[in-house]
């Protein structure tokens, strides 16, 4: 399926997702040009894929973004704000939405083959106007690129990744394991709440195949893998692995609720003196994902594609926990 030495754009590479990505994209003899923003550190880049070209520029430069997409084969755009914490809603959507749509304009008009964008399977919900800022941004991209695309010869492929899992790890997993660590994490409550999961490997191995895949052409697909995770299973893992008692009393909801929002307010009120602490993030959006189900799955991906996760995050979880000791 692969087809060497074609010429990839690719932003966010000093990334979580990105780092994986530049590495399996190395592997496949891809020929690379990393666009980042000036501040950008690519040390760490540079030891995962030496052949790298590096383009500095930002997905609000009109002038960077030709620059970058001139004879270019693939774009594929991962660069965006994951994690919205103490970020406006004006600033989500002018980085995921408004810089989105532009870099993809470009890209057009350039005339690339393919766009591969990195969305969110939060995106979901903004099809039935039920989403977060963060869903809603990259929703409003994904219906740009498909009109875009629509009106030229360039073709998409949208992935709207679950919770992705890997060492670099960010979001509520990692968080967890930082609270559980500190001991400032109450027992859980006796929930039934499941995640879908998906590990940074295997989005980065899905992401290349969607390069020159026939099937991936002008495709939205979820990325998950087959069955979900309990969150008391992985509560119990994360405790036997960082080798800490875990509480066998239950916390009550309401508990758990009013500790979140409790940290939620003071949060907030240290954030305007630019204070963290170690509850810095926690708030009642914490306790909704930590009660209620996240599960996401498409076998498109499965059935069409052929693509076969590999990974599995209890087994990949020692390695994430010793990297946060």
């Amino acid at each position: 399926m692969q087809k060497a030495q074609q010429k990839i754009l690719l932003t966010g590479a000093t990334g979580f997702i990105g780092l994986h990505l530049c590495e399996e994209l190395y592997k496949q003899g891809q020929d690379v040009r990393a666009f980042v923003r000036k501040s950008s550190n690519t040390e760490q880049l540079s030891n995962v894929a030496n052949n790298l070209h590096f383009l500095t520029g930002d997905l609000s430069d009109e002038d960077s973004l030709k620059e970058a997409c001139e004879n270019v084969d693939i774009v594929i755009h991962l660069a965006g704000i994951a994690h919205v914490n103490n970020v406006s809603q004006q600033q989500l959507r002018d980085i995921n939405s408004i810089g989105a749509v532009r870099l993809f304009r470009v890209a057009v008009e350039a005339g690339v083959k393919r766009i591969i964008f990195l969305s969110s399977a939060l995106a979901q919900a903004a099809e039935d106007d039920n989403a977060t800022a963060y869903g809603r941004a990259k929703y409003e991209a994904e219906l740009a690129l498909r009109g875009l695309c629509a009106a030229s010869a360039t073709s998409y492929t949208i992935l709207r990744p679950v919770n992705v899992y890997g060492l670099g790890m960010k979001g509520n997993i990692a968080k967890m394991i930082g609270w559980i660590k500190r001991g400032i994490l109450p027992a859980l409550p006796a929930v039934d709440t499941r995640f879908s999961l998906i590990s940074v490997e295997d989005l980065a191995r899905l992401i290349v195949l969607s390069i020159n895949h026939p099937k991936a052409a002008d495709k939205c697909f979820v990325v998950a893998e087959k069955e979900p995770y309990k969150l008391l299973e992985i509560e119990a893992e994360i405790y036997r692995n960082l080798q800490k008692k875990r509480p066998t009393r239950r916390s009550p909801r309401v508990l758990l609720y009013v500790a979140a929002a409790t940290a939620g307010l003071l949060g907030r009120i240290l954030a305007m003196f630019k204070v963290r602490t170690a509850i810095s993030g926690i708030n009642l959006r914490t306790y909704n994902n930590l009660v209620g189900d996240s599960v996401s799955n498409d076998d498109q991906v499965y059935s069409e594609l052929e693509f076969e996760p590999q990974e599995n995050f209890f087994k990949q979880l020692p390695l994430i926990v010793n990297r946060n000791l």
